[in-house]
């Protein structure tokens, strides 16, 4: 067949939150070891205190778009890719203050909207339990450096390094 096709549903993990996705991989013909990836989700991200606020927090949809080299051919086994992820993402943040003079509690909040980059490495393992069968479950680990660009609002979480965990399954067309 001239191009291999991989559909499937993951959950990316990590340390401010969680991405669910649709995946999709195409296998390249001829060159069996290679695949263009690509995933498309939602990402709710919860900075907490860690951010440049006293709580941020935000959701937003996006995908990224990569290249994998899998050592065993037709795409299973070990593999490393290379992608960039981008979403749209909308932050709630909240600062609270007290007001001395009034003896009150003065919160001050806001919204931020931002474009998030994330060029990032991964490297993950296909599992096709039952040799010729379609289904596949996938385990991944990725390293990106996480960029907030178009920042529309205060700036939130600032540029950073994130660490993901991933799982799936799918299926094989």
């Amino acid at each position: 067949t001239p191009f291999t096709l991989d559909l499937g549903l993951e959950v990316r993990g990590y340390v401010n939150g969680v991405a669910p996705n649709v995946t999709v991989d195409i296998g390249l013909g001829k060159y069996k070891n290679s695949a263009i990836q690509g995933r498309l989700g939602w990402k709710y991200a919860n900075l907490g205190n860690r951010g440049l606020h006293e709580s941020e927090d935000g959701t937003g949809f996006g995908g990224s778009l990569g290249y994998a080299y899998y050592f065993n051919a037709p795409m299973k086994g070990v593999y490393f890719s290379s992608e960039v992820e981008v979403f749209r993402m909308k932050y709630n943040h909240r600062n609270s203050g007290f007001d001395e003079m009034l003896d009150t509690q003065d919160d001050e909040t806001g919204e931020t909207k931002l474009v998030s980059l994330v060029p990032a490495i991964e490297v993950g393992y296909k599992i096709k339990p039952g040799g010729d069968n379609k289904v596949f479950v996938n385990l991944s680990a990725s390293f990106g450096w996480g960029i907030n660009l178009l920042e529309k609002g205060e700036a939130v979480g600032g540029d950073n390094a994130l660490f993901f965990l991933g799982a799936g399954f799918g299926y094989r067309l």
